[in-house]
């Protein structure tokens, strides 16, 4: 039995031995692929570069929006036999949810520096390593190698870790995450071109289809990016576009750039405008008034909104229509409208839980177009079109479909004309208005923008036109 006892045991021992040597030689395996893999992307960035020319799209509708828009100077009730037709509302459930709360980040006491930012109004750390600071003056595909290649030596990968930590922390998106990254850089080298290169490498090792480029005396960071983004530099390569990133969300005007063809590696991902979770930032709180009338009886909402988000949506790239359909609002944004227009919309029947979220989003806001409010197009997110005084019917759209999606069981579409959005609802009975069938589906046209009107209404100069359902 002894006998039997120590040939288990010696066995054990040797197949420990065994498992912590190959495991060992796995782990040094790798770190020489990494290094043979860094040396010859190095080597690469010394050549195979092109000049690629650059172009940008200016937005997305082909004619102008129009400056005014018609209304109904005064709100005509329901048919009776609409509402009564209608089956009473199914209102899903609003629970103010914790998950808003930021984790304080331990810091290792062994870091040579501690740098500090502040994201938006909240504060964040990262652990810095002497080792990190590089020199670069001359701007060229020589310098950029050489410092890819000093870089890749230093010990990045608790950087890395760090990075990602805030990134769950604060549920940050591609474009927050980008940011960060950037936002860090600029307080590391204080100058632009280390910025940028410091980004190019974090992400890349993140993950992301990222390149550097140059034109003249400065170096510009370029991304694949999952959607279409207007107002910003682009040009391909084999067929997918690169944009020029800027922490303004604006980079146009650009003529020409010098990058390189080849990727880090073939399992890059290009960046995502999408937000999946609510960012979770320090709270500026503000209290935003609102109010509307419906049916000669008055409402007012106080709506809850964050001002640091709102500073983030102001870098926010112009982006196609899914990114803000799709996208969360802050925890406390939610809560207090939906929970306001919960109040209002409760017991009633489906049409008219409809047209009383119609009525909110016509009349709580004043009208302008993009231009005429901030100079440029301008998508807003909910928070922003409660925050800002004015809006136009994109922003009204994305308002509408963001309150019929969360408080109602109800599926709703985009409608594009060549100058104007509107909104259509499946609504479960059969009334008197305008429709389309979508997909076997009648769809009932909801304008946002068109003040008074009830649902089936569509502006008498859109009655003949065929709109594009966005869904």
């Amino acid at each position: 039995m002894k006998i039997v006892l120590s040939l288990a045991l010696m066995i054990s021992v040797l197949f420990s031995i065994s498992y912590d040597e190959w495991l060992k030689n796995k782990n040094n395996t790798y770190k020489r692929y990494k290094k043979n893999h860094d040396e010859a992307f190095s080597k690469m960035l010394k050549s195979g570069w092109e000049s690629y020319k650059l172009k940008h799209e200016k937005h997305m509708y082909r004619k102008t929006k129009p400056k005014s828009l018609p209304k109904i100077n005064k709100q005509k009730n329901l048919r009776a036999d609409d509402i009564k037709n209608s089956k009473r509302v199914d209102i899903k459930p609003i629970k103010k949810t914790t998950d808003d709360i930021i984790k304080k980040v331990k810091i290792s006491k062994t870091a040579d520096k501690i740098v500090t930012i502040k994201f938006f109004g909240t504060k964040s750390d990262i652990a810095y390593n002497n080792r990190f600071d590089f020199r670069f003056s001359r701007v060229s595909k020589n310098s950029i190698a050489d410092f890819w290649q000093d870089f890749s030596t230093t010990a990045y990968k608790p950087l890395v870790k760090q990075f990602e930590f805030h990134f769950d922390n604060l549920n940050m998106s591609d474009w927050a995450k980008y940011q960060f990254v950037h936002k860090m850089g600029t307080k590391f080298y204080k100058d632009k071109n280390k910025a940028n290169l410091f980004s190019w490498f974090i992400l890349t090792k993140l993950g992301y289809d990222i390149k550097v480029g140059y034109n003249n005396y400065d170096i510009y960071l370029l991304s694949s990016i999952k959607h279409k983004i207007y107002q910003v530099s682009y040009f391909h390569i084999d067929g997918k576009r690169y944009y020029v990133l800027d922490p303004s969300g604006k980079k146009r005007g650009l003529k020409n750039i010098r990058t390189y063809k080849a990727s880090y590696n073939r399992s890059l991902n290009s960046l995502s405008l999408q937000m999946n979770k609510p960012m979770k930032l320090n709270k500026y709180m503000l209290n935003k008034k609102v109010h509307f009338s419906y049916n000669k009886k008055r409402y007012k909402l106080n709506l809850q909104l964050n001002k640091n988000l709102i500073e983030f949506y102001k870098t926010f790239p112009q982006s196609d229509y899914d990114i803000y359909f799709n996208s969360q609002i802050s925890t406390d944004t939610k809560y207090s409208l939906l929970k306001s227009l919960r109040e209002i919309i409760k017991n009633k029947s489906e049409v008219e839980a409809v047209n009383i979220l119609l009525r909110f989003t016509q009349n709580s806001f004043g009208y302008k177009t993009d231009r005429d409010n901030f100079g440029y197009e301008k998508v807003l997110f909910p928070e922003e079109t409660i925050y800002y005084r004015y809006s136009d019917c994109e922003d009204r759209t994305i308002m509408f479909r963001y309150l019929v999606t969360n408080l109602l069981k109800l599926d709703v579409v985009a409608l594009k004309y060549k100058d104007h959005l509107a909104s259509a609802v499946a609504i479960s009975s059969k009334i008197k208005g305008d429709a389309f069938r979508i997909k076997g589906k009648i769809y009932y046209v909801a304008d946002p923008t068109y003040i008074n009107a009830n649902i089936g209404q569509t502006m008498s100069k859109y009655k003949r036109s065929m709109p594009i359902p966005i869904y």
